[in-house]
């Protein structure tokens, strides 16, 4: 059963790993690899998921649904939607680093999210 997990893994989180362009060089064994780190995260309509200021422990890729990044309460700087990528920022210090603004969903969305420790 243990040797199915991957490829059952690696089947869920295909289109991620298909579409978006940071995994295009990646070998297989690293794909395999991350597609077992991958959960899936779901958000209804207006839940913030990230607080200006708050440690980004995570990276978020978007599969489904739209969401909004504001740099304060009422200025929206960007939208995000299918592919877009946010949270960590991955860095070669080590450090971790905070966010420099709010991401709220504004639909119902779905997300892959893998921790700072799983990448």
């Amino acid at each position: 059963m243990q040797s199915r997990i991957p490829l059952a893994c690696l089947h869920l989180n295909r289109n991620l790993l298909e579409t978006c362009p940071a995994f295009k060089d990646a070998d297989p064994g690293c794909l395999r690899t991350l597609s077992m780190r991958f959960k899936t995260t779901h958000a209804p309509a207006g839940d913030t998921l990230v607080h200006r200021g708050d440690l980004l422990l995570a990276l978020y890729f978007v599969s489904k649904g739209s969401l909004e990044v504001l740099i304060d309460e009422r200025t929206v700087v960007a939208i995000l939607s299918k592919g877009d990528v946010f949270g960590e920022t991955v860095r070669r210090t080590g450090a971790v680093g905070k966010a420099s603004a709010t991401v709220r969903s504004l639909t119902p969305c779905d997300m892959h999210k893998i921790t700072r420790a799983d990448l």
